[in-house]
């Protein structure tokens, strides 16, 4: 790692720890230049498959506000799901996105699957 541990604790958001850590640690001169080349965002136009996202409204690493911001125009192929409650990697086992089925995350999922591939 390029920072000693202790300032390593001191980091506060997603977006220090990307500064700090993740883009020289990778070649990149800032967390900027490092979203602007790597996020899947810039590639969501080019999807060639039925394609699902599901983000969380309160997830604590990805705003709801940044994924709508990147999603403001719909893209082709692209499915897109706001759960109210879950987080980054974990959704609850009740999870209904309206796709019918069992609730949970995995039975949406396959739901969503047989209903886009049908």
């Amino acid at each position: 790692m390029p920072l000693p541990v202790w300032e390593q604790r001191r980091i506060r958001s997603v977006w220090e720890w990307d500064e700090r850590i993740s883009a020289p640690k990778f070649g990149f001169s800032s967390a900027d230049e490092y979203y602007q080349t790597q996020s899947v965002s810039q590639r969501l136009d080019r999807l060639a498959a039925p394609t699902l996202a599901v983000y969380a409204e309160h997830d604590p690493m990805v705003s709801a506000r940044t994924i709508r911001t990147i999603l403001s125009s719909e893209i082709q192929n692209l499915t897109v799901r706001f759960a109210p409650r879950g987080g980054h990697v974990r959704f609850p086992e009740d999870l209904d996105l309206g796709f019918g089925g069992e609730p949970g995350l995995e039975a949406q999922v396959f739901a969503w699957m047989r209903a886009a591939h049908a």
